[in-house]
C-alpha cells in the first residue's frame, strides 16, 4: 500500500486508513520505546506516585530555564505546609 494504488474518496482525496492501521502504528511506536525512557518522560512531566519529593528536581518545567523555575521551591514549601497540617491534625 505504501507505493501501490491508494484508495480515494469520490472527490479524489485519499481515504483515511482503517482504525486498525492507526492502532498498529501507535502500538509499534510505543513498543519501540524503552520502558526507562517512558518512565523518565512521565517523571519529567511530574506525573508520578512520588509523595516525598525525591523526584521533584527532575520535573522539566522546574529547571532554571524551564517555564516555572521557582516551581521546585514552591512545591517544597507546599509539601512542608501539608506535612505541618497533618502533624497538627494528629496532635488534636
Amino acid at each position: 500500500m505504501v507505493h501501490g494504488q491508494k484508495p480515494t474518496t469520490s472527490s479524489g482525496n485519499l481515504k483515511a486508513p482503517a482504525i486498525e492501521t492507526y492502532l498498529e502504528w501507535i502500538y509499534k511506536a510505543w513498543d519501540s520505546l524503552s520502558k526507562d525512557l517512558i518512565v523518565k518522560s512521565f517523571v519529567a512531566c511530574g506525573m508520578t506516585n512520588d509523595t516525598d519529593g525525591k523526584l521533584d528536581d527532575q520535573i522539566h518545567v522546574f529547571k532554571p530555564a524551564g517555564a516555572i523555575p521557582n516551581g521546585f521551591t514552591l512545591l517544597q514549601h507546599r509539601r512542608n505546609e501539608t506535612a505541618l497540617e497533618e502533624l497538627n491534625f494528629r496532635i488534636r
